[in-house]
């Protein structure tokens, strides 16, 4: 884990366009993503997901980084300071559970007597 000084100056750098500084912070972030897949999924469910949520979790720290703010205040005005983990924490939560729905969705659909093809004579 990155100390946060470091982690947020990588922050600021990606901000601005620097390259290596976004990718060594989303090398940083790729364990914080296994943590939470596998500590939300059943073990059978990681095999078949792990990924593609990985992908969208990496695609998702990227666009983030841009809306994260550095000089986060309160709703008094205190300055606070959180990692950027924290920051994502909801959203690859919900990308987890998008990636299971989607391919429930798509499990249902074409095992569903419904839509088989008609049989010409």
């Amino acid at each position: 884990m990155l100390p946060l000084p470091e982690e947020r100056k990588l922050i600021s750098l990606a901000k601005k366009g620097d390259i290596p500084a976004r990718q060594k912070l989303q090398l940083h972030l790729l364990g914080f993503f296994i943590f939470r897949i596998e500590t939300t999924l059943h073990s059978s469910k990681i095999r078949e997901f792990r990924e593609d949520i990985l992908q969208e979790c990496v695609l998702l720290a990227s666009v983030k980084i841009h809306s994260y703010k550095l000089r986060y205040r309160t709703k008094p005005g205190e300055y606070k300071m959180f990692r950027f983990s924290t920051y994502l924490w909801k959203a690859v939560t919900g990308i987890i559970f998008q990636q299971i729905t989607k391919y429930n969705n798509e499990t249902e659909y074409f095992d569903s007597a419904d839509h088989e093809l008609p049989v010409l004579d």
